[in-house]
């Protein structure tokens, strides 16, 4: 019923550490999604790939997925360091 000033504090601080994960999560996703795109856009790492596998036919619908894939992941980046720098202030 009735809790203790103590767990009340622990809850908080636990709540606290988890967003601050999430941030941070969000922050390396963005990242890593970002360069893993942008080598598989501006390098024929794909194009190789699907031609060595039979999917060469593909290759021409590539950039209809990596462009929006890219801003996506840059997106969570600039998402992510927006909220860092916030948390930072606090």
């Amino acid at each position: 019923m009735n809790e203790k000033p103590c767990n009340s504090f622990l809850k908080l601080k636990m709540l606290a550490h988890q967003q601050g994960k999430q941030k941070n999560t969000i922050l390396r996703t963005g990242i890593i999604g970002s360069i893993i795109t942008a080598i598989c856009c501006f390098t024929p790492i794909l194009v190789v790939i699907f031609t060595a596998i039979g999917l060469a036919a593909i290759v021409g619908y590539l950039d209809y997925v990596l462009f929006p894939l890219l801003a996506i992941f840059l997106g969570m980046m600039i998402w992510g360091i927006y909220k860092h720098k916030n948390s930072n202030k606090d």
